[in-house]
């Protein structure tokens, strides 16, 4: 059994500008006592009329 040394990976700092869109996934929209009665709600959020 040989034994290896603990060696480090390299990284890089990737310096770019920022997305000029939104991330994708979840995002809080607010809470759920002002939307769980069943309906549609219109929310403006990132720059649109969303429907939760």
């Amino acid at each position: 059994m040989t034994v290896q040394p603990h060696v480090d990976e390299v990284r890089l700092i990737e310096a770019e500008a920022a997305p000029t869109r939104f991330a994708r996934g979840w995002h809080c929209l607010g809470l759920i006592r002002d939307f769980g009665d069943g309906k549609p709600h219109q929310v403006n959020a990132f720059g649109q009329k969303l429907v939760v």
